[in-house]
């Protein structure tokens, strides 16, 4: 499938919310701004870095904002979130070195490291402010849990940077805290705001944070059999900033300590050189990417299954035609 069909199914998914999405854009305009001309710009540049706004969707899905009379409420929810996302996203880049994401040159790239961690700061914080406006004391906590929850697991992430010894479990619990956790409270903020009942807003919880983990382990994926262009990031960038993921954990696993020194010096040398053939010939011949494959689609299956117990066929059918769309892109 092209990346021009994998854009048309996603905008087939989202058709019912967007509106709401293009109302996000809209309430970030009008919400956040700046007198200085500089910070003005960065606040202009954030919107052109468009990524799958997967975040906000959830929201609005599961709240089923087409039939709520909160829709003010739910897009400004729905921003806070993404500004909280893309606030972390301006730190990773800080923290990597990274020079290109969504196929735009990085915060850190144009305005330097110091300006773009401030810029992150300052994006927390208009989030806070926006939620402290709508007062659904709930749905802060949650969210300020969540947050840190994100920089926890980026720090564990950056404190094990070229520990080729990490094992499995470490890796789960990294990308749960980083990745899953925000996906899981999109979901839980949807259901809240809806006012559902317990039941339902764990439901979609698990939902969440089940999605959010086959969400990160196939991004992993994508970072080895994944195209730079239609990525809009290089592949191997995981290597390159000394991040051992899924991939790399089971092929080292299937290694003996005694080769495993060298293993690790031949696939730095041809990260380094950009050969991407050769690692994931290593990779190939050791299962490591079907691995990572199957990893990822026990989780899309766990989210699926959890959905079974959901009384709300429209519902539910969009959010398993998310879990479809998550394993099945090229971005």
């Amino acid at each position: 499938m092209s990346i021009v069909d994998h854009t048309n199914k996603l905008k087939k998914i989202l058709l019912p919310i967007e509106k709401p999405l293009e109302n996000i854009e809209n309430r970030f305009k009008e919400i956040i701004c700046s007198e200085n001309s500089v910070i003005q710009e960065m606040i202009d540049y954030l919107f052109k870095m468009k990524g799958k706004r997967i975040r906000p969707a959830l929201i609005f899905i599961a709240s089923k904002i087409w039939d709520s009379n909160k829709i003010t409420t739910i897009v400004d929810i729905a921003l806070s979130v993404e500004l909280i996302h893309m606030a972390t996203l301006i730190h990773d880049d800080v923290n990597d070195h990274s020079y290109i994401r969504r196929g735009m040159t990085t915060y850190n790239m144009k305005w330097g490291n110091s300006a773009s961690v401030l810029f992150g700061d300052f994006l927390f914080s208009n989030a806070y402010l926006i939620l402290n406006r709508i007062g659904n004391h709930e749905i802060i906590k949650n969210l300020s849990i969540t947050t840190s929850q994100i920089c926890e697991g980026e720090i564990i992430q950056n404190l094990h940077e070229k520990n080729f010894d990490m094992d499995i479990d470490k890796y789960l619990k990294i990308i749960k805290l980083k990745t899953a956790s925000l996906i899981a409270e999109s979901c839980r903020i949807g259901a809240i705001i809806s006012e559902y009942d317990e039941e339902k807003i764990k439901l979609l919880y698990e939902f969440g944070l089940n999605l959010g983990m086959a969400f990160q382990i196939f991004d992993d994926y994508l970072d080895f059999k994944g195209e730079s262009e239609l990525m809009g990031k290089p592949v191997l960038s995981d290597i390159l900033n000394g991040y051992c993921t899924l991939p790399l954990i089971h092929l080292f696993n299937c290694t003996n300590n005694k080769d495993k020194n060298d293993l690790v010096q031949l696939i730095d040398g041809y990260a380094k050189n950009n050969d991407l053939k050769k690692i994931n010939d290593i990779l190939d011949e050791n299962q490591s990417l079907v691995y990572t494959l199957e990893t990822a689609n026990f989780y899309i299956k766990k989210s699926q299954d959890i959905l079974y117990d959901l009384n709300d066929p429209m519902l539910k059918q969009y959010l398993i035609d998310i879990t479809e769309f998550i394993t099945n892109r090229q971005y």
